[in-house]
C-alpha cells in the first residue's frame, strides 16, 4: 500500500479500512445493526487524518507521512504515555469491578496482556537493536539512552497488544456481557493519545530536543 498511496493518504484510508473490517466481524457475531455504528463511528476520524494530514504542525507531518526523526521521537513517547494509562485503566478497572461485584475478566485480560508482552519483550530484546544514538533517546535516572530505548519499545508493543485484545473483546462480545469494558478502555486509550497529540506536543516541539 505504501507503494502507490499517497503518504497524506495512508492514515484516512487504513483508518477506514480498518473500521470496515471490524464491521464485518461485528455483523457475523452480532448482526448488520452492530456493525453500522462501528463502520460509522470510523468516518469521522479517517476525515480527521486526511484534514489533520495536510497541515503544517508537526501532527500534520507525522500523520502526512513527512515525519522527521525528531517528531517520531515524539510519537513514541505519546504511544507509550498512552500504553501506561490503558494498563493502568485496566488494572484498576479489574479492581473496581471485583469489588462491586461485577464482571472483572475484560480488564483483567487486557492487563495480563499487557504485563507479559511486556515481560516478554524485556527478557527478548535486551540488545535494544538499533537504540542508543541512533533513537534519540536520552538517559534517565540510572538508565542509559539503549536501556531506555529497549523499555520504551516493549511498552509499545505491549500497548499495541492490549489494543488488538481489547478491539477483538469489543467485536466478539458486540451485544453480549463485557464489551462495554473493552469499549471503555479503547476510548482511555483513545482520548489519552489525543491529549497527548494536543498538550504534549506543541510543548515538547519548541524544546529543538532530538
Amino acid at each position: 500500500m505504501n507503494g502507490w498511496l499517497a503518504p497524506r493518504l495512508r492514515a484516512p484510508v487504513l483508518t477506514a479500512a480498518f473500521g470496515m473490517v471490524l464491521a464485518v466481524a461485528a455483523a457475523g457475531v452480532a448482526g448488520w445493526t452492530a456493525a453500522v455504528p462501528i463502520l460509522a463511528a470510523s468516518l469521522p476520524p479517517a476525515a480527521a487524518y486526511y484534514w489533520i494530514g495536510g497541515s503544517d504542525r508537526d501532527t500534520g507531518a507525522l500523520i502526512g507521512g513527512r515525519a522527521d526523526e525528531r517528531q517520531i521521537l515524539l510519537r513514541r513517547w505519546i504511544q507509550v504515555f498512552a500504553a501506561a494509562a490503558l494498563f493502568a485503566a485496566s488494572s484498576v478497572g479489574a479492581i473496581v469491578a471485583a469489588v462491586w461485584h461485577l464482571s472483572p475478566w475484560p480488564f483483567a485480560v487486557v492487563a495480563g496482556v499487557g504485563a507479559a508482552w511486556f515481560v516478554a519483550g524485556l527478557a527478548l530484546d535486551r540488545d535494544g537493536g538499533t537504540g542508543g544514538s541512533g533513537s534519540g533517546m536520552r538517559r534517565i535516572g540510572r538508565l542509559d539512552e539503549r536501556q531506555v530505548w529497549i523499555l520504551v519499545r516493549c511498552v509499545q508493543r505491549a500497548g499495541l497488544a492490549m489494543v488488538l485484545v481489547a478491539l477483538a473483546g469489543d467485536v466478539l462480545l458486540t451485544g453480549r456481557s463485557g464489551d462495554d469494558a473493552f469499549r471503555l478502555l479503547l476510548v482511555v486509550y483513545g482520548i489519552v493519545a489525543i491529549a497527548g497529540m494536543v498538550f504534549v506536543w506543541p510543548r515538547r516541539a519548541g524544546t529543538g530536543d532530538s
